[in-house]
């Protein structure tokens, strides 16, 4: 009985060593301004705020191209993304919306590689439960005239316990049957 115990508590341990998934997202676009990325869940969404809207600027080039892998594995490769703005193009306006990234799971711990910028790119918000997983990178070229190419990658990892998580909750199971023992004993008696 105790071996099968000890077998237990060893795979799971040894699931707590198994690495998280990855889900990374590039993104290369065409930007004249600040205009910021929506991504929740296996969608996307651009938002614009100043100057020429994403993919307005060079009618010749997508203005979103896109690349997703997961663990490794790619699922979109250079899909090019041209986004229609069905409320117009004023000031907060969103374009239509991208679905399929294909992500395996909430998007959630985000990190973000900045590839070619001509101003910056900065990671906003992260994905967490409270705003229902919506991740929003902001890309600002507001300063220099006329537009430029952007790059990012971001990369998701989904949240698995660490093997030290795993080990104290082993550990602290058979100190709780423990617990319940000695209270029921004590009820027993009384």
């Amino acid at each position: 009985m105790y071996y099968k115990l000890f077998l237990f508590v060893l795979a799971c341990i040894y699931t707590g060593f198994a690495s998280a998934d990855t889900f990374t997202l590039d993104v290369t676009a065409d930007i004249d301004g600040r205009d910021d990325l929506v991504i929740q869940g296996n969608t996307l969404t651009w938002q614009h705020f100043d100057f020429q809207p994403v993919g307005l600027s060079n009618p010749s080039y997508p203005s979103t191209i896109l690349t997703t892998t997961f663990n490794g594995i790619t699922q979109l490769n250079n899909y090019a993304w041209t986004p229609s703005w069905p409320n117009g193009t004023s000031y907060g306006s969103y374009t239509s919306t991208f679905s399929g990234l294909g992500a395996p799971f909430q998007l959630t711990n985000a990190s973000l590689v900045v590839e070619q910028a001509r101003q910056s790119i900065t990671l906003l918000q992260q994905g967490t439960l409270a705003n229902n997983y919506k991740t929003i990178i902001e890309f600002n070229d507001n300063a220099p005239g006329g537009n430029a190419i952007y790059q990012a990658n971001l990369t998701f990892t989904s949240a698995v316990p660490e093997a030290g998580e795993w080990t104290m909750m082993l550990l602290g199971l058979p100190l709780l049957g423990w617990v319940v023992r000695r209270k029921q004993s004590a009820m027993q008696i009384s």
